[in-house]
């Protein structure tokens, strides 16, 4: 259990770090984008998007399991 426990903790960790990292992103193509000098291609926000979706969904799998667990 504590095994699952660790992990739980890493993948949040990770999971904050995605989202620090897809808002970088955006905010770095909005300034390029604003400076005219280049922008990103739609198929980073597409791969961002799922990136955000799936860590969502595990992190709310992680929550149900807590939930189901303490039950």
């Amino acid at each position: 259990m504590k095994l699952i426990a660790g992990w739980k903790q890493s993948y949040r960790l990770y999971s904050v770090q995605i989202a620090a990292a897809i808002m970088l992103l955006s905010v770095i193509d909005s300034i390029l984008r604003v400076k005219g000098i280049v922008e990103l291609p739609a198929w980073v926000y597409t791969v961002s998007s799922v990136l955000l979706i799936v860590v969502r969904n595990v992190q709310q799998f992680f929550e149900s399991a807590d939930t189901s667990g303490n039950t």
